[in-house]
């Protein structure tokens, strides 16, 4: 390289090549039909390949001894080096380096610095052990899976650290002024009565004229539950999570359990369903199936997964037809909100895997039934919901993995780590050729921040609307061509202060709340915004 770059720049990019290792290992996530954890094995397998592949170094002045400790023959392609700034180093044909078998010794000249990682030609990032190649390793840094074992909510708090609050059930008179709010709030109207335990559910209720209903947004995916299985046990039948919302129907809609019937007939609603075995279809205007996924196999053969997420279903006429047994079912309905009544995220957070390739997908959705536009309520105005504070999820799992109960990072040790995720959303306004006209107020979505024991806040990353909602197609009326979230892989380096405690938190939220500025409607988009958390990279110092 002819210049020198900035430590940030040049981290990030040589994180970008690490991040094609894990693109490849998620190709298969565009494809709804995938049923696979293979994507998990490939994390693991990355992990395994990182592990084996071992070098040590020594600077003598301007070179660089490198010695495989490795167990395989290693092939390098770049190599990166630190002195007043970060130089990337690419190993031409024939270079000593290039190729080096185990136990072989090679020098290479980098000038004044410090190697200070050396990539394979496989993507996988070498952190090279600065010692006497007669000296056994005394430490390794190594890349960190980040792979959860969440099943619900509740699971989810524990893992990140959530405050309980924001994430707790909204029975009836137990709202508050923190998490979500609007016009309407959704919650469980009845207490428990309207949740359900180990429960047959179905849209083909007795008396109703056709076996499906009606749905304004419908998210489908791998039940984390099932996920977790799949390590052990790879033949069991696939089970679902599922998020049915809607507006206010004409009273003819239900959903039966095997005790009541749920008439969809208030101003709005959801239900969520957990850890479903069954089948669930997805009907056109025409009634023609145009997407399965069944617990049963041989029901969909031929059709296009159902997993995913569709929206405007009541826009599109399309349906959606359910029947099978859930272990838990609640049905929220919308209720006004009063003056600064607001509820938690538990409504609006879905966990599952949205893309079929085997990593549980933390979803954050306020979109309920309609698109919008700078002349029109997103939404409708009753249904319009927003953040009254972000959701904050404390990444306590790198820390776990570097071995500190806390789960925070020690920064006399560490620099800095590499954040790999990938970010999922989609929002409401429509056409997607003015979607920047119609939300004229920059505000972020989601945040990676840094935080240290005082609880003081660093932004690292901001995501904000005006970036990322050009992305995706809101209305998608071919299943077969359009796509309807984006789902952006990203490298994130974080620089760690040299000492004290720190931790990496990840925030989401939806800013947009119901305005009227003359005869517009403004800031009111409603937004899917989520994550799937790869892995880590820490660098030692």
């Amino acid at each position: 390289m002819r210049r020198a770059i900035s430590t940030l720049l040049a981290v990030t990019l040589i994180a970008a090549v690490a991040l094609s290792t894990f693109t490849s290992i998620f190709i298969l996530s565009q494809r709804r039909a995938s049923t696979s954890v293979a994507g998990l094995d490939r994390i693991l397998d990355y992990v395994h390949q990182h592990e084996v592949t071992r070098l040590a170094a020594v600077v003598l002045g301007e070179v660089i001894r490198l010695k495989n400790l490795g167990s395989k023959p290693v092939e390098l392609e770049y190599l990166v080096v630190l002195d007043d700034a970060v130089r990337v180093i690419k190993l031409s044909s024939g270079d000593p380096c290039e190729s080096l078998g185990v136990d072989a010794e090679c020098s290479h000249h980098v000038g004044r610095g410090n190697l200070l990682v050396a990539i394979t030609k496989s993507g996988v990032l070498v952190f090279p052990e600065k010692i006497e190649f007669e000296a056994p390793p005394s430490e390794a840094t190594v890349i960190i899976p980040i792979v959860f074992s969440f099943r619900n909510l509740n699971d989810l708090g524990k893992e990140f650290d959530i405050d309980p609050e924001l994430i707790a059930k909204p029975y009836p008179g137990g709202s508050g002024k923190r998490g979500i709010t609007g016009k309407t709030v959704l919650i469980l109207p009845r207490g428990r009565e309207d949740e359900y335990f180990n429960e047959y559910v179905t849209t083909a209720c007795k008396g109703t004229k056709d076996n499906r209903v009606p749905f304004g947004v419908l998210v489908v995916g791998y039940d984390p539950s099932w996920l977790k299985e799949q390590l052990t046990n790879s033949t069991a039948p696939p089970r679902f999570s599922i998020l049915l919302s809607g507006p206010k129907m004409t009273g003819q809609e239900k959903l039966c359990t095997s005790k009541e019937v749920l008439p969809l007939t208030e101003q709005g609603f959801r239900v969520k369903i957990h850890n479903f075995t069954g089948t669930i279809r997805v009907f056109d205007e025409s009634g023609n199936v145009i997407a399965c996924s069944s617990s049963t196999p041989g029901v969909c053969d031929n059709i296009a997964s159902a997993v995913g997420v569709w929206y405007y279903g009541t826009v599109l006429k399309w349906s959606v037809y359910i029947d099978g047994v859930a272990s838990y079912l609640g049905y929220y309905q919308r209720a006004p909100s009063g003056q600064g009544q607001s509820v938690s995220y538990e409504p609006y957070l879905f966990l599952g895997d949205i893309d079929g390739n085997g990593v549980v997908d933390i979803i954050f959705i306020s979109e309920d039934a309609h698109y919008g536009s700078v002349s029109a309520i997103n939404d409708t105005d009753d249904l319009s919901d927003y953040s009254t504070e972000p959701l904050k999820l404390v990444l306590l799992r790198v820390g776990y993995e570097l071995g500190y109960p806390d789960g925070s990072i020690d920064g006399s040790k560490y620099a800095g780590v590499t954040l790999y995720l990938n970010l999922i959303f989609h929002d409401n306004s429509y056409p997607d050729e003015s979607q920047l006209n119609d939300i004229d107020r920059t505000d972020w979505v989601m945040r990676i921040l840094l935080v240290d024991e005082k609880g003081n806040e660093y932004i690292i990353r901001e995501y904000r609307y005006q970036e990322i909602c050009n992305y995706h197609q809101t209305l998608v009326t071919n299943t077969d061509r359009s796509k309807y979230f984006t789902k952006v892989s990203q490298s994130v380096y974080i620089p760690i202060p040299s000492s004290g405690k720190y931790w990496i938190v990840v925030a989401i939220q939806d800013p947009y709340y119901f305005e009227k500025s003359g005869s517009y409607y403004i800031n009111d988009a409603d937004i899917t915004v989520g994550i799937e958390i790869i892995g880590v990279v820490p660098f030692m110092r």
